[in-house]
């Protein structure tokens, strides 16, 4: 129930288990049979079911569900769930909430199977994502409905969690940042977002850091802020990687008085949250030299691929 809330939730809500069954013990049988595995194996669902006692109808579903099993791994890991399109894309497929709900539990359950340290809790964070937005939408809101409202509605959570800032600095923040912002984070990260930057600003720092470890989501969040240029965020990623960080996300928003803030989900190479204090410090810093030029980090990844490549090639004449 812990890791993974909303699987253990809904499970009990689906009306016919001995589908969601079938369609776990079939989703890969199509596998080594040339072509799409996940059409073979709906083909050999569409046959076999009927023999094992299913209804047309369930018969289908579960045919469905062998055809579509990597469709919410492949958007909530592939696509930005925040942008209406890919959701509506997502619920133009599935169709309804007693499909979605077989569809994730489905998926849940593939990703942990595969091996050990496959799931964690990033991904799980993404599919949790994918799931709400969906069901909103099919429930009759989402992310279509009423962009103003719900802008508004997150600048007024703002000013609820930034209850001891003055009023004036409360809209100064408010009124530098555009409607998409607003839709991409919660009341939480708005307010961390404001207090890390006016002490940028009041500080004169050209150039601000900022990392937070979610141990649930087995990510580390990396924020930064720093006045616009070409090539900002080219820096950013290429300095992350040179620290063997690997990004699974990112957010990338420009203030409109010219300045950005970049925020980066890594994680380290066990899949889990970059969070041992020397590894973050050192990641800070080479994040500011390389956005003050003292730091290229595309020429030293090159020279590392060069000497990783050149021992494990010479054997080869």
């Amino acid at each position: 129930e812990e890791e993974l809330p909303l699987a253990t939730e809904i499970v009990h809500e689906i009306l016919a288990r001995k589908v969601l069954l079938l369609a776990l013990f079939l989703h890969d049988i199509g596998k080594g049979r040339g072509g799409d595995h996940s059409e073979i194996g709906a083909r050999i669902a569409r046959k076999l079911a009927p023999r094992l006692g299913y209804t047309a109808e369930e018969t289908e579903t579960v045919a469905w569900l062998v055809e579509h099993h990597l469709l919410c791994s492949t958007t909530a890991f592939n696509r930005d769930i925040s942008d209406p399109k890919t959701i509506d894309d997502f619920v133009a497929i599935v169709r309804s909430p007693q499909r979605l709900r077989l569809l994730l539990v489905l998926t849940v359950r593939d990703i942990r199977a595969v091996g050990p340290n496959v799931w964690n809790g990033w991904k799980g964070q993404l599919l949790r994502g994918l799931y709400y937005r969906a069901e909103a939408v099919m429930t009759g809101g989402g992310p279509l409905a009423d962009l103003e409202a719900r802008v508004a509605t997150a600048q007024e959570q703002l000013r609820e969690a930034l209850a001891d800032w003055p009023a004036a600095d409360v809209d100064a923040f408010i009124a530098r940042n555009y409607p998409p912002y607003w839709l991409n984070f919660n009341a939480e990260v708005h307010a961390r977002h404001a207090k890390l930057m006016r002490g940028a600003d009041k500080s004169g720092a050209p150039l601000t850091v900022e990392t937070k470890v979610h141990t649930f989501r087995s990510v580390t969040e990396v924020t930064v802020y720093a006045p616009d240029h070409p090539g900002l965020f080219a820096g950013i990623a290429g300095a992350l990687t040179v620290c063997c960080a690997s990004i699974v996300d990112a957010r990338i928003f420009t203030t409109k008085d010219g300045m950005v803030v970049d925020t980066f989900w890594i994680q380290g190479a066990d899949r889990g949250p970059f969070d041992q204090p020397h590894r973050l410090k050192k990641l800070a810093s080479m994040v500011e030299a390389t956005l003050t030029k003292d730091f290229k980090p595309a020429l030293e990844l090159e020279r590392r691929a060069g000497e990783a490549m050149a021992s494990r090639t010479d054997i080869f004449k």
